[in-house]
């Protein structure tokens, strides 16, 4: 019998992530650095300079829509029912039914959601997931534990069934 039948809906507000900023802008500045590193090794200073001025638009893109959630499609609100079901709604007020994946993480300090999106999407976007990652700092704390404590029980029920 699952335990899932007796869990009341909850619903999580994301807000925006210091720390989140600070290790994502702390990982595209290894990769920088790194590349620079390698200018001397492999790459002429041609191929580095592209190389890094993909990093350089990865980081923004990526700071911009998981840790400021200043992209129209970021995660701002996330819903799990009783009859676990998902319903996210993006910062542009967008609200869609999605199928949590699988390959989602969860640890003490951290969550990361990855999310089937609708078959409505469009072929090529439906080829990528769509990603939150959660911390400590960018929702309810308490909330956040019972996140990830439901989260891991959910796993265990389907491990041992």
């Amino acid at each position: 019998m699952s335990s899932q039948k007796y869990v009341s809906p909850l619903q999580l507000e994301i807000r925006s992530s210091r720390r989140l900023f600070i290790v994502l802008l702390f990982l595209h500045g290894l990769a920088l650095v790194s590349l620079a590193m390698l200018v001397p090794l492999e790459l002429t200073k041609t191929q580095a300079g592209i190389a890094a001025f993909f990093v350089f638009i990865s980081g923004i893109v990526t700071i911009r829509h998981h840790a400021l959630k200043k992209s129209l499609n970021s995660i701002v609100e996330i819903r799990w029912d009783d009859n676990d079901s998902w319903d996210i709604t993006t910062r542009m007020g967008r609200s869609q039914r999605v199928k949590l994946l699988s390959d989602s993480y969860v640890s003490s300090s951290m969550v990361i959601l990855l999310f089937k999106r609708p078959r409505k999407s469009s072929s090529f976007a439906r080829l990528f997931p769509l990603s939150l990652i959660l911390l400590r700092d960018n929702t309810n704390a308490n909330l956040f534990r019972h996140l990830r404590v439901r989260l891991k029980v959910q796993r265990s029920e389907s491990v041992n069934t």
